[in-house]
């Protein structure tokens, strides 16, 4: 939590030093053993350059699944199906003139990730994706 990384991301998820530390002498050990590897893992995978950043993102949604009991994970199908009802034209001029497509009930990124993959495979400029 010292480090400037750390206490970006802790901020980032809104807990505290203290609330971490209650965690860690509460939590199942072979939980947290579990969840230490995925971070490792996940983290490891961000910095892997040799896989292209889109596959680097569906990987990791696939690495964490249910992040809660009540919460759904769509199937990266349906999210493509969904997707793909919205006209082309609609997505073209949303990056042409600016505007942001924002997925206000998203936590694993299913949707965002097809609305990525949906830009490119209509040419759509990576950096205007990202804006």
């Amino acid at each position: 939590m010292d480090s400037p990384d750390n206490a970006r991301i802790a901020r980032n998820i809104g807990i505290s030093k203290l609330i971490l530390g209650i965690i860690k002498t509460n939590i199942n050990k072979f939980i947290l053993r579990d969840l230490d590897y995925k971070i490792y893992n996940l983290n490891k995978l961000s910095h892997d350059d040799s896989i292209d950043p889109i596959n680097r993102a569906a990987v990791a949604v696939r690495k964490f699944g249910k992040l809660g009991v009540s919460e759904v994970i769509t199937p990266k199908k349906l999210c493509e199906d969904m997707i793909a009802q919205i006209p082309d034209e609609g997505f073209v001029n949303a990056i042409r003139d600016g505007y942001k497509i924002l997925d206000i009930a998203g936590k694993a990124g299913e949707f965002a990730l097809a609305v990525y993959e949906r830009l490119k495979a209509l040419g759509c400029d990576e950096r205007a994706i990202r804006k």
